[in-house]
């Protein structure tokens, strides 16, 4: 009984994965437009990947975050992983890294993907304000009022990075 269940399940997760995918895929390509998950590099100065590496990269990236959000973190962040082995440049898996650690409290394992990924797309606000907010969380406070000042800068209509910037300037002295 117990083995026809463990099947069934195998066969649930195989199927939800496999609808996962099938249903992410065109989002995956306008994604690839410049929204996030595209890891093209901005110099041009690496060897741009095969058709069949940025197959496979898509795959394993929507495997880890099928992982993800089935809550199986250490599964998601070893495919995320993966995903930076395939591509180096590959800045949404290393945010996807920084934000499991950050909710798991790993603030300084955190910040080291959350900066590299800030760092390969600095356009990027979503991953400036978790960098920011990491740096605010261990105590890098030059360096989270640096980044909160820059978001307040860019995003002058987001109050609340005016905000999270008065707040640094405080804490910082």
């Amino acid at each position: 009984h117990q083995h026809r269940l463990k099947n069934i399940r195998k066969s649930l997760n195989l199927a939800l994965g496999m609808l996962f995918f099938a249903a992410a895929m065109p989002l995956l390509s306008s994604c690839s437009a410049g929204k996030g998950t595209d890891s093209k590099p901005k110099a041009g100065k690496e060897q741009e990947l095969s058709e069949e590496q940025r197959v496979t990269l898509k795959f394993v990236f929507m495997n880890a975050t099928k992982e993800r959000v089935l809550g199986n973190t250490e599964k998601a962040i070893d495919l995320y992983a993966q995903c930076i082995r395939l591509d180096a440049r590959h800045h949404a898996s290393m945010y996807e890294i920084a934000n499991i650690y950050a909710d798991q409290k790993k603030y300084s394992d955190a910040v080291f993907f959350a900066a590299g990924a800030a760092q390969l797309d600095p356009t990027n606000e979503w991953y400036r304000s978790l960098l920011a907010e990491l740096y605010m969380q261990t105590r890098l406070f030059k360096e989270g009022e640096v980044e909160y000042q820059k978001l307040s800068r860019d995003y002058p209509t987001n109050f609340d990075y005016a905000l999270d910037y008065a707040a640094a300037l405080i804490t910082n002295g």
